[in-house]
Formats: structure tokens, sequence, C-alpha cells
């Protein structure tokens, strides 16, 4: 009697614990059910290595969704097609981008949504699609990759001008090459040296210079006082030749009295001549002398005023003197 009534005792247990089980697992699918979802699309244009289906779909590290198929393009080989379901309260905006996400180093990838600012819309569904599609962005080693690519392509062209410079610069410093930069260089030495001369002798010409600016200056400001005292002794010159002009014509009126008086009373005086001493007859005569000496004074002083200044100008000797 008692092993069967253990074995009856088993199977019950047995019997309860199976429907337990099914009941949570009910529950638990229907637990389950009670979310929402939305099914996006997405293109991604590189490599999906490490990315599964259900791999999990976060949003700025939050747990969201998960992806639900992995297609190639058929239209576009170099995308792939991801089917993404994502709990419909998640705000999915029109800026929102996606992007796959390595975890460390097991190489197992997922999508990471980030973006999606406020004031964005909601992101619609793609009439050609169907579904709503999300933008994709490449990811860090993709952006790497293509940095590293890109880096390379530009050293090797760097090495292939670096190459091509090298090469001419071989070329123009060959032995002919090199003398005729020889001969140039001398030769700006030499021009280097000449306009050093020519720049000593601009400073030297124009210190001169500058001296005599100085003296023109000075001689400027006093030529003034010159003219002036120039001019008064020009007048005062003037003045003396029409003081001796008129002195000369009065003499000469005088003697000429003096002589018509003598020649009217000559005969008057003959009687009385004869006693007069010889002095005063020699007299008269240096009087007439006198008076055209005088004469001739004045009408140099008219023609040449400067003799009063320079004197009677040397007359050149004439042929044979």
């Amino acid at each position: 009697m008692n092993p069967k009534v253990r074995y009856t005792l088993v199977g019950l247990f047995v019997m309860v614990l199976g429907i337990v089980l099914a009941a949570g697992i009910v529950w638990l699918s229907t637990a389950k059910g009670k979310k929402g979802y939305i099914v996006y699309m997405a293109y991604v244009h590189e490599s999906v290595s490490g990315l599964n289906p259900n791999a999990s779909v976060t949003y700025s590290g939050v747990d969201v969704g998960r992806v639900t198929d992995i297609k190639l393009d058929r239209e576009d080989p170099q995308r792939v097609k991801l089917m993404l379901e994502i709990e419909d309260w998640v705000p999915i905006k029109e800026d929102t981008v996606a992007t796959l996400v390595t975890q460390g180093i097991t190489g197992i990838a997922h999508v990471e949504l980030r973006g999606g600012t406020r004031e964005s819309p909601p992101l619609q569904v793609d009439p050609e699609e169907g579904y709503p599609v999300i933008e994709t962005v490449p990811s860090l080693f993709t952006r790497l990759d293509l940095s590293i690519t890109g880096l390379v392509d530009d050293l090797r062209s760097a090495i292939t001008s670096l190459e091509g410079v090298a090469d001419r610069i071989t070329l123009i410093l060959n032995e002919e090459n090199q003398q005729e930069i020889a001969t140039i260089m001398a030769h700006v030495a030499d021009l280097t040296e000449t306009l050093t001369r020519i720049a000593l002798t601009v400073d030297s010409t124009m210190h001169e210079v500058e001296t005599t600016t100085r003296n023109v200056s000075l001689a400027s400001n006093a030529l003034p006082n010159l003219v002036d005292r120039v001019t008064r002794t020009v007048r005062a010159y003037e003045n003396t030749g029409e003081a001796i002009t008129v002195t000369a014509g009065a003499v000469t009126l005088a003697v000429e009295d003096v002589v018509s008086i003598m020649r009217e009373t000559q005969a008057d005086l003959a009687p009385f001549s004869r006693g007069l001493p010889s002095q005063i007859v020699g007299l008269v005569g240096e009087l007439q002398r006198l008076g055209a000496s005088l004469s001739r004074l004045v009408q140099d002083l008219e023609r040449d005023p400067s003799m009063l200044l320079f004197g009677r100008p040397v007359m050149a000797p004439g042929p044979g003197e």
C-alpha cells in the first residue's frame, strides 16, 4: 500500500507543477502582449556584422525595442534593411537617427537611437515603404575607417608630390645649374654692394640738399633787408648824381658867366690887363678847363650812373696800342 500511495502523490505534484508553469507562461505572455509596438525601417550603409535578430534597440541607453528582421536590399546591395520593433510610447521624431554600436570586445552589436528634438514633428509613414523610415548615420568604427582611409590617401598623395618635388630639385641642382646659381648669387652680391653705395650717395646728397635748403632759407630771410639796403643805396646814388649834375651845371653857368663878363669887359680892361699878375690870367684858364671837365663828367654820369660805384670803365686798347 505504501509504494502505491507515494506514486500517486508524485503524480499529483507533477500535474500541479505543470499547471502552475502553464499558468505562469500564459501570464507572462499575456503581460508582454499588453505592450504596444510600432514597426520602423532603417537602411544601414555598412556591414552589420555582430547584429542578430532580436538584438536590442536602445534610445540614449534605455532598452525600447528589438530588431525583428535583417535583410540585404535587393535594389541596392550596398545597404542592409533592418526592421525595428519599438515601443509605441517612444517619441521617434523626424530628426531621430539610428546607428550601430558594438559592445566592447565581444563584437555583439545593437541599434542605438539618438537625437529627436522637442520641436521636431513625429516621424510619419513613408508611402513607398509602408513603414516609418529612420535615418541612419555611420557607426564609430565606420567613421574611423573612413577617416583613416582618407588620411592614408592624403599621405600617399603627399608622398607622390614630395617625390615629384625631389625629382625636380635633383634636376635643378645638377652641375650646370649649380654654376648658374653661383653666378646669379655673385651678381646679387654685386647688386647689393652697388645698391649700398647708391644708398650712401643718396644719404650724402640728401644731407647736402638739407644744408642747401637751410642756407637758402636763411638767405631768403635776409634778402628783403638786402634789397631794401640796395634800394636805399641806389636812391642815394641817384640823389648824389642829381646833386652833382646840378652843381656841375651851376659851376658851368658860373664859369660861362665869368668868361662872358671877361670877354665883354676885355676891351675896357685892356689898359689894366697889362699890369695884372700872370696868376689871374692862369686862374681864368683853369676855370674854363674846370667847366669843361665838369660838363664831360655830367655827360658820363648821365650815360653810366654806375661810375659812382665802380669808377670809370677801363677802355680796351685799340689796334697797335
